[in-house]
C-alpha cells in the first residue's frame, strides 16, 4: 500500500500501532493518521466508535504484549495508553504503576525486536514546578505525585533500554474524545453552579488534535529519510501560558457564560489527594528546531475544539 505526501511524492504506507487508542489523545492519532498509513489500535478494554482495526490486549502482561507486537510487525509505536488520573494514581499506586510503567517496558521490550520507533507521550507532572520560567527538556525532573513519578520512571526505562524513540512530554491535554478541564468548566456552568478555580497554577493548555498533527509530522519527516537524531526529550504543547483560573474565564467567554461564574483560590486553599506543580509551562523550542513544529496558540485552539465540541462525534 502507498500513500501520497505534499509536492506528489510517494511512499508505502507506514505500519503504526497506537496504543491507548480508544482515549482523548488516541482517538484524535488514529483520526489524523488513519489516511496516511497502515494504523492499528491497541487497548484494555473494547471501543466503538473508531474507524481502524483495533485490538483488545492487556498491555501490562509481558508475554502477551510481546506476542500481539510481534505479530503485528508495527514499524512505530504511538505510546499513548496510560493511567492519567493523577489523584487515583495516589491511592491506586499499583495499578499507576502497572500501567504507566510496565507497560511501557513491555511496548519498548517489543519495539526493541521489531527495531520499530516508539514515540512515548509523557507529562509536565515530571517536574515539581518551582521553577520559575518554562522547563526546557534539560531541566532536572523531580515529580510531585504518583502519577509524575510512574510517567518519569517509564521515561527512564525508555531511555536506558530503548533502541529508537522520541519522548514528547506534554501539558494539560484537552480534547473531545474524554474527559479535560473545559468540559468539566463547560458542565458546572450549563447546571447554574459558581466555580472557584486555582489562579496561581499556570501551564500550556494543549489540543489533542494539534498535538496529533506534530506526531504525524515527525512520522513524516522520518519516513522521507530526513537526518534526525532520535532518541532525544522533546515538548510538545500548544504555545502561550496562563493559569487555570484565566484558562476557565476564556472557556466560559467563547460559549458565552458570565465570567462571573468563576472565581480564583490560591492553590494552597484546594486540598487535592497528589499535588499540582504550580508551573507547569514549558518551552518548545527544541521541537522547533528539530522538526520545524509549532503548534498554534492554546486560545486558537481552545476556539477550535469548542467548535469540534457543538459537532456531532461519531458514533
Amino acid at each position: 500500500m502507498v500513500a501520497a505526501f505534499a509536492q506528489g511524492q510517494i511512499y508505502r504506507q507506514m505500519k503504526v500501532l497506537i496504543t491507548g487508542s480508544g482515549g482523548m489523545l488516541g482517538t484524535d492519532l488514529a483520526l489524523k493518521l488513519a489516511s496516511k498509513y497502515e494504523v492499528a489500535g491497541v487497548g484494555r478494554r473494547p471501543v466503538s466508535h473508531l474507524r481502524i482495526p483495533y485490538h483488545t490486549v492487556n498491555l501490562s502482561n509481558s508475554k502477551t504484549t510481546l506476542e500481539f507486537i510481534l505479530d503485528l510487525k508495527p514499524e512505530a509505536i504511538l505510546h499513548a495508553a496510560a493511567m492519567t488520573e493523577v489523584d487515583l494514581c495516589e491511592t491506586e499506586r499499583r495499578a499507576a504503576l502497572e500501567e504507566n510503567l510496565e507497560t511501557t517496558r513491555h511496548v519498548t521490550d517489543a519495539a526493541n525486536r521489531l527495531k520499530a520507533l516508539v514515540i512515548y507521550f509523557s507529562t509536565d507532572f515530571v517536574f515539581d514546578g518551582q521553577k520559575s520560567g518554562p522547563y526546557t527538556e534539560e531541566d532536572v525532573p523531580h515529580p510531585l505525585s504518583v502519577y509524575g513519578q510512574t510517567k518519569l520512571l517509564a521515561e527512564k526505562y525508555l531511555r536506558l533500554r530503548g533502541r529508537r524513540y522520541f519522548i514528547l512530554r506534554t501539558s494539560w491535554l484537552f480534547g473531545a474524545y474524554g474527559n479535560n478541564f473545559p468540559k468539566k468548566i463547560l458542565k458546572q456552568a450549563e447546571a447554574g453552579k459558581a466555580l472557584k478555580v486555582v489562579s496561581d497554577e499556570t501551564g500550556n493548555p494543549t489540543y489533542t488534535v494539534d498535538l496529533a498533527g506534530a506526531v504525524e509530522e515527525i512520522l513524516r519527516q522520518i519516513q522521507e529519510g530526513a537526518s534526525k537524531k532520535e532518541n532525544q526529550i522533546l515538548n510538545a504543547a500548544n504555545e502561550g501560558t496562563v493559569s487555570r483560573y484565566e484558562f476557565a474565564k476564556a472557556v466560559l467567554k467563547r460559549r458565552n457564560f458570565p465570567e462571573s461564574l468563576v472565581s480564583p483560590v490560591s492553590r494552597t486553599d484546594v486540598h487535592y489527594p497528589a499535588a499540582r506543580p504550580a508551573n507547569s509551562t514549558l518551552a518548545t523550542e527544541k521541537i522547533m528546531n528539530y522538526f520545524g513544529i509549532r503548534l498554534r496558540p492554546w486560545q486558537d485552539a481552545l476556539a477550535a475544539y469548542l467548535q469540534e465540541e457543538t459537532a456531532e462525534l461519531p458514533q
